[in-house]
């Protein structure tokens, strides 16, 4: 269609286009539920997809099995969906005077295949305006500004909104693998929990950090777990996995569900160590062959010397980015680290070993999209004596086909008591202790980080203002309280790991204390006397926080945010003057 022509339909075509992660389909539905609120016609399509033909595209694009498809044959791919789409949806409701929005759009191949295969601005220019896709860009969104662009984005560099946000597919841009680390780069990446009593880190959404399966994520000290046996207050978890290994009915693939810091790391390390045992009994590795000894040579934190037990994190993405923030476990990772090791045998026949493998997979939920569709293959056909482990806190945030492929074992928080006691083993004071374990709502692993971050502190400090707060008492700078308590509690991640993200690790910890807020006041219900004026007030202190919790998560200034909490929490529990009442 001539672009005259498309300049005089009656619609208005609207895409939402950007890097993974960044909120694209989030603000596309959200526009789309505004204008239909307005009483407008809205069509709302996704690229690739939205036809019959489409979504048939789409599936081939998905499908971890080709991934050896050619860069140019994946842009044809792209701009054939599209073709369709703009013949069978969006020109009809752009004529009938509709407003189309579209997740993602031409744009996305510029972004992603440009340079791929040789391909050029041009070339792709020439196929989208061949099929009114470059036409309907407009003006704004000159191909040829294109030519400009130096190397193809990928999803990992975007510094991204929580996970919660993202949809859509992966755009498969950083499909060339890794020919080989060396060995000196290997010894300069991080491990998982270096330089620390446990192995713990975390992204912005989740107010607390993650365990490492290189060691015990929670022990520290000394306290090394080695069975299964020895883990404490998961009898339900242990009890499913001892009676499938005694069975030999141990599933290939499994994914250790549920909070952080309660022992899903420390089972997986346990499991590893009876699963590779040459010479087991009863459910109990012997403790004596090659295997136990490597299993038990390394010094907690660090992940075990023995080359059948791979521990996968995300900090490993810094092998093709020496300065990566490390925010998602990356295609690239999931490749050489698990699938390609996975399917190949990497001990001699004459090894005092037996070629059983185990891959655990730390923050498996942080995955790109593209990297759960690659390790599909490795789930669904596994190769014998192989055992994947995946280790999450957010289940529902792996893809359908992920969970389907494995099976779930379910941890539970621990018991405040046992939380309390483990730490006073560790030499933690008693009313640190138990202040801690409070707060860390059966997490042994986040009751220890938030101690040694100080958190714990400066919980009490806040805890403190609230209650004076709840005493019609101003709110003073406590909007400056949250600044200052979160910039200290970044620095501290900083100084384990330099390249991490200090915004990241700030919005961590400004998550992590309105999640203590918002407790201190939930419990402030049942303590507050049945005075109706008063429980509204603290259910109004807990709405203001979620508010709050919700800006933060939508990347709204945070200095705007904590200054409303301030004012809003202030105005609600302020002293009623005598002319009000």
């Amino acid at each position: 269609m001539p672009r005259a022509a498309m300049n005089n339909l009656r619609g208005k075509f609207i895409v939402f286009d950007g890097g993974e992660g960044c909120g694209k389909t989030t603000q596309a539905r959200l526009l789309r539920e505004h204008l239909e609120g307005q009483g407008l016609p809205v069509l709302a399509v996704h690229d690739p997809g939205a036809t019959r033909i489409g979504e048939m595209v789409r599936a081939i694009l998905l499908n971890p099995e080709n991934n050896d498809m050619a860069m140019r044959c994946e842009m044809l791919l792209y701009m054939a969906s599209r073709a369709q789409m703009m013949v069978e949806k969006i020109l009809p409701a752009l004529k009938a005077g509709s407003v189309v929005v579209s997740d993602r759009f031409v744009s996305s191949t510029l972004a992603y295949q440009l340079g791929g295969d040789g391909l050029t601005a041009r070339e792709i220019r020439d196929v989208a305006e061949g099929s009114d896709q470059g036409a309907l860009a407009g003006p704004d969104a000159d191909l040829r500004s294109a030519g400009r662009i130096k190397r193809r984005a990928r999803p990992a560099e975007v510094h991204a909104l929580p996970r919660r946000s993202r949809r859509g597919i992966g755009s498969r841009p950083d499909r060339a693998a890794i020919d080989g680390i060396p060995r000196r780069r290997a010894k300069e990446l991080p491990r998982a929990g270096e330089g620390r009593s446990e192995a713990i880190q975390g992204d912005q959404r989740r107010a607390v950090g993650r365990a490492g399966a290189g060691g015990c994520p929670s022990c520290g000290g000394g306290f090394e777990v080695t069975t299964l046996q020895d883990i404490f207050g998961q009898d339900a978890a242990i009890d499913v996995i001892t009676r499938a290994y005694e069975a030999d009915r141990l599933p290939h693939s499994m994914i250790f569900a549920g909070p952080i810091g309660v022992g899903k790391a420390t089972t997986a390390r346990a499991l590893g160590r009876l699963f590779l045992c040459t010479n087991s009994k009863k459910g109990q590795p012997c403790g004596k062959c090659k295997s136990c000894e490597l299993m038990q040579s390394s010094e907690h934190p660090i992940p075990p010397n023995h080359p059948g037990y791979h521990v996968i994190y995300r900090q490993l993405s810094r092998i093709e980015s020496e300065k990566s923030k490390a925010i998602e476990l990356s295609v690239l990772v999931i490749r050489e680290r698990l699938i390609r090791p996975a399917n190949h045998t990497q001990m001699s026949e004459k090894s005092d070993l037996n070629q059983h493998k185990v891959f655990v997979v730390e923050e498996a939920d942080l995955m790109t999209p593209s990297a759960q569709n690659a390790l599909l293959k490795t789930l669904e056909e596994p190769v014998k004596d192989t055992l994947i482990i995946l280790l999450t806190d957010q289940p529902h945030a792996l893809l359908p086909t992920i969970r389907s492929r494995c099976q779930i074992v379910r941890f539970g928080p621990l018991e405040t008591k046992v939380v309390e006691r483990e730490l006073a083993k560790r030499k933690i004071d008693k009313p640190t202790a138990a202040e801690a374990a409070k707060l860390a709502e059966g997490s042994l692993g986040v009751a220890m980080k938030w101690v040694e971050d100080g958190v714990v502190t400066s919980a009490r400090d806040l805890i403190k203002r609230l209650d004076a707060i709840l005493n019609g008492k101003p709110a003073g700078d406590l909007a400056d309280w949250f600044k200052k308590a979160a910039d200290a509690y970044a620095e501290k991640q900083l100084e384990r790991d330099k390249l991490s993200s200090k915004d990241q690790a700030t919005r961590e910890a400004l998550a992590i204390y309105l999640k203590i807020a918002s407790n201190h006041f939930r419990t402030q219900l049942a303590e507050l006397p049945e005075n109706p004026d008063a429980l509204e007030s603290a259910c109004v202190a807990i709405d203001v926080i979620a508010r709050a919790e919700n800006y933060l998560d939508s990347n709204v200034n945070v200095a705007l945010t904590f200054q409303q909490l301030a004012a809003s929490l202030e105005r609600e529990f302020a002293p009623l003057s005598p002319a009000s009442r």
